[in-house]
């Protein structure tokens, strides 16, 4: 605002103004006031009243003094800080990327001209009437460049209609208030037609979708012909209220607000510190630069700001990438996290992958987690509409199978995209962690009863298996009821910390599977080499120690790592957790193959003599082949529960699978059942004749401590045959579950 004093001067003597003051000279009169300066003589066209102010103007004014307090003046004029903490304003030029070439301009008075001049305006308003207020923002390319100067218009506002046809001849000094159509009457025919009548803007609202701006834009041929006419946009229920309503002819205000920017292609890129957001003009050949000081931005790394800025085309993400140090898209390794990405993986896929395929969103506002950040499912549907990400990608993959979340029609979690399927997926599994409950609590029971199966190498096993088991068993049991309930998976009711607690006692639970391990060495140590109690108990504190110390390690180090597994809360990191439980199935398979194979050359070597002994030699199968069936059970128990879960696992890693209902539904099923599969190994040796069992027990070892059994032949001469037996043997004691008199 420049203020005049009452201070007269005349043509004849100018000079007779104060310093910092010029002669205001009156239209067609020799005479006027003493009026103040303008920052810069440039200023002088714009508020002299006559050509001959403005040469006084120009003649006694100086370009202002100035620092970092001021003035400024956006776009127009800049402090050249020729005095290092102060200047003179000094013009912009009008080429952006001038300012470099600016002779002896010091380094901040270069800052300050590409901070304040290499850029155009961009702006957007309040219209006021009566004492509402509605949203408007200008149309592109109809930046006038005196919009900053004359940031607040009147009038009173106008309705045109599409084609003008409503008001010819109404809006001299008038506000013209369009609908949006197309052809014949485009952006740039209204708004030529609201200048060609004297308008002092136009505002188009949009007449297709209620939540959005009509996105046009004005063609340089009508900007040139009406520089200085605000062309404004408004969303469609706005604009119709208007129209419609007693406000038309109301007197209206539109208080514009002036954005500079740095305008930016691939001929003229951003200075160092900023990125061009190639996000303007036909395919974005162009954009304007956005700094890459990303706190400034508001975003909290560069990653961040460069994968979610808004408006970024793929060629302004790949731009912000290489000029701001961006680094490869990536988050945390885990089991249901995208794939890492750099800038230039966007826009490759000939298919472009749709978050949402059936535009049916139905919650923008839920909060989903993307590369560590958390960005609602509107923003997540930008990121996939801005950078086409590859439709046969694992991000396409994982991420599509997250759209439930958002409320859109989809593949569902795990392919579960029906409620019936949600409704198995909980229940199933719950059934089989209760009946695994069930049969674990059934073993412990059976041994604690009896004071001297108690004292047993493996009665004690089956308890530590089948206590390790209740704890996984009971967490299990609760299936998708801890999870996070801002997760929104069928039956969650939980957060973070019940989430954790369940995968805390389900990874502890899976200590069972290496007891399984210590199982499998018990029986080998019994079968091949005929181990007696007593020299179990030499050993037997290694079978408990060394499973418990893992299983409560990886217990406890997976703490930072629980989290939503879909069925229930589980580790969610890559690979590592599930190495135990592959070691474990590899160990229990090594040694049952070598217990295998020594029984089936026992039973070889063996065939002889049974053909050769009486009736009572021959009586039931040899002591190593039932307990070797015994232990064989015991192994099918633990591949029934853990080898097709642990696939699930490794499949998942390794980015597939993300909807296999099935595969998933199966794996889910099968692992809380060990302990039901266990209950019906240990039970079942004990459905037959004790009695039997423990008689052929102790003959088929005492057999192998004389080392050699007499036949008696048909004619009754004595001859004896050797029976070939390892050279380990020469235990007495049976087996405890073999001469259990239950």
């Amino acid at each position: 605002d420049y203020d005049d004093t009452s201070e007269e001067c005349s043509r004849s003597n100018p000079s007779s103004c104060s310093e910092e003051y010029y002669c205001s000279l009156n239209p067609g009169d020799a005479t006027g006031f003493c009026d103040i300066c303008p920052i810069h003589p440039d200023e002088c066209t714009y508020w002299s009243n006559s050509n001959t102010s403005d040469k006084l103007c120009s003649s006694e004014c100086s370009p202002e003094t100035c620092n970092e307090d001021g003035p400024f003046a956006d776009g127009y004029f800049f402090c050249n800080y020729d005095d290092g903490e102060s200047g003179v304003m000094q013009a912009c030029e009008a080429t952006p990327g001038a300012c470099s070439s600016l002779p002896g301009i010091s380094k901040r008075g270069l800052e300050e001209c590409l901070n304040d001049c290499d850029c155009s305006s961009e702006s957007d308003a309040d219209i006021f009437i009566d004492e509402d207020v509605y949203y408007a923002q200008a149309v592109e390319g109809s930046y006038g460049p005196d919009w900053n100067r004359w940031p607040t218009i009147w009038g009173p506002l106008v309705y045109c209609g599409e084609d003008m046809a409503e008001c010819i001849g109404q809006v001299d000094g008038a506000i013209c208030l369009f609908e949006r159509s197309e052809g014949e009457y485009s952006y740039d025919a209204k708004a030529k037609a609201c200048g060609r009548e004297g308008g002092e803007a136009a505002i188009i609202y949009n007449n297709e979708r209620d939540e959005d701006f009509a996105a046009g834009y004005i063609t340089e041929s009508a900007y040139e012909l009406y520089p200085d006419l605000p062309v404004l946009e408004m969303k469609k229920a706005d604009g119709e209220y208007l129209a419609r309503s007693e406000k038309i002819t109301s007197d209206a205000e539109i208080s514009i607000h002036y954005t500079c920017f740095t305008m930016c292609s691939a001929e003229n890129p951003c200075p160092d510190g900023s990125f061009c957001t190639f996000s303007r003009g036909e395919r974005g050949r162009w954009g304007v630069c956005e700094s890459c000081d990303f706190e400034v931005e508001g975003f909290t790394s560069q990653n961040e700001q460069c994968l979610f800025s808004t408006g970024l085309t793929v060629e302004g993400l790949q731009d912000c990438a290489s000029r701001c140090g961006a680094t490869t898209l990536t988050d945390e390794r885990c089991k249901f996290c995208p794939a890492p990405l750099s800038a230039e993986s966007f826009g490759r896929g000939e298919n472009s992958c749709s978050f949402c395929p059936y535009d049916d969103m139905q919650y923008e506002d839920r909060v989903m987690n993307l590369f560590g950040f958390d960005k609602t499912c509107a923003e997540v549907q930008t990121i996939f509409d801005d950078y086409e990400i590859d439709a046969d990608s694992q991000n396409c993959r994982l991420l599509t199978m997250q759209n439930y979340k958002c409320g859109c029609t989809g593949p569902g979690y795990v392919g579960a995209n029906t409620e019936t399927k949600r409704e198995v997926l909980v229940w199933l599994p719950r059934v089989s962690a209760i009946l695994s409950l069930i049969g674990s609590t059934l073993i412990i029971f059976h041994v604690m009863k009896d004071p001297k199966r108690r004292k047993k190498t493996f009665s004690q096993l089956m308890v530590a298996l089948s206590a390790f088991d209740l704890f996984g068993s009971f967490a299990y049991a609760f299936t998708s009821l801890p999870l996070p309930y801002e997760d929104y998976i069928n039956g969650s009711r939980g957060n973070a910390a019940s989430c954790t607690a369940q995968g805390f006692f389900i990874q502890l639970g899976t200590t069972s599977a290496y007891i399984n391990c210590s199982l499998s060495i018990y029986y080998l140590l019994v079968i091949k080499y005929s181990w007696s109690e007593r020299q179990m108990d030499k050993v037997k504190r290694w079978l408990f120690i060394l499973p418990i110390i893992v299983g409560l390690g990886f217990a406890f180090g997976g703490i930072p790592f629980y989290e939503n597994m879909i069925l229930w809360c589980n580790n969610g990191a890559d690979y590592w957790p599930d190495i135990p439980v592959a070691v474990a199935i590899g160990i229990a398979t090594i040694v049952m193959a070598t217990v295998c194979w020594h029984v089936y050359q026992e039973e070889k070597a063996s065939a002889k003599w049974r053909k050769q002994g009486d009736a009572s030699n021959s009586r039931g199968d040899s002591l190593s082949s039932k307990v070797f069936w015994q232990s064989f059970f015991y192994l099918m128990a633990f591949y029934l529960t853990w080898p097709v879960y642990l696939a699930l696992q490794y499949t998942w890693s390794s980015g597939k699978a993300f909807t296999s209902y099935g595969f998933v539904l199966a794996a889910g099923t099968m692992v809380p059942l060990q302990g039901f599969y266990n209950a019906l190994v240990y039970f079942r040796a004990r459905s037959g004749s004790a009695k039997q069992i423990a008689s052929t027990a102790v003959s088929s070892m005492m057999s192998r401590a004389k080392g050699a059994v007499p036949s008696i032949s048909k004619s009754s001469q004595p001859e004896q045959t050797a029976v070939p037996v390892s050279s380990t043997r020469g235990s007495t004691e049976c087996p405890e579950e073999y001469i259990d008199k239950e």
